[in-house]
Parts: C-alpha cells; structure tokens; sequence
C-alpha cells in the first residue's frame, strides 16, 4: 500500500474518531442533561456527526475537487441513514427493550454504525475515487 493511501486511511480513521466523539458527547448532553428521549438524542446526535463528517471526508480526507458530487453525496447519506437505522435499532433495543442504561446503549450503537459505515464508504461511496485512482 502506498504512502498517500496510508495517510487517506489514518484522515478517515481520525475523522471518524472525532465524529463519534461529537456524536457521543452530545447524545449524552441531550439525554442526560436535556432529559431528551434516547431515539430523539440519537438523531439529533448522529445527524450532527454525519454533517460533519461528509464535509471534512470529502474536504480534507479525499480533497474532493469543484463543486458537490451529487451522486457521491447520496450514497453517503444512503450509507449514513443506514447505519443511523442500525444505531437507533440498537439504542431502542437495549434501552427500551432491555432496560440498558442509554451510555451502554449507545456505546453498542456507535460499535454498530461504524461498522456499517466503514463497509459502506469502502465499498460503496468512494468507488469512484479508487476505480479512477486505479486506472490513472
């Protein structure tokens, strides 16, 4: 694997890190400071970091050039509702269902959205930039 590679890995890598960071702490403040319900702290929480992360990936991480790439945007945001999906499945679940405190929910949330998250944008969202990559 070559050098740039590596580093666009570890720009992902910390990009993820702080948009979970972000999404975390400010669950936390909503549902426990805030006395939102845990779905209703999900969604603000999660879709504050998906904004995030869809500007610093495609600005810094892959230095996206000109203007938005539509359709790169909407698989992002497929990939991101899908995981969103997974998480408040899972908070609702836990939370709701088996009476887990909503920090253990959400950490088992976070767990499952990147995990989702990474295979999407691996696989899917960024296809372009590796294919043209490949044959440049």
């Amino acid at each position: 694997m070559r050098g740039a590679e590596k580093l666009k890995m570890a720009k992902f890598a910390l990009v993820g890190t702080l948009n979970t960071s972000v999404d975390f702490a400010l669950f936390l403040v909503l549902a426990y400071l805030f006395h939102l319900p845990a779905w209703l702290a999900n969604t603000i929480s999660y879709s504050t970091a998906v904004a995030n992360s869809y500007w610093l990936n495609r600005t810094w991480t892959f230095r996206a050039d000109g203007s938005s790439n539509w359709p790169e945007f909407v698989r992002f945001i497929t990939v991101n509702g899908i995981s969103f999906g997974a998480s408040t499945i899972t908070v609702i679940g836990l939370h709701q269902l088996l009476g887990i405190s909503p920090f253990f929910a959400k950490v088992a949330s976070i767990a499952i959205a990147m995990t989702v998250n990474y295979l999407g944008s691996r696989y899917w969202v960024f296809r372009m930039e590796r294919s043209q990559k490949q044959s440049g």
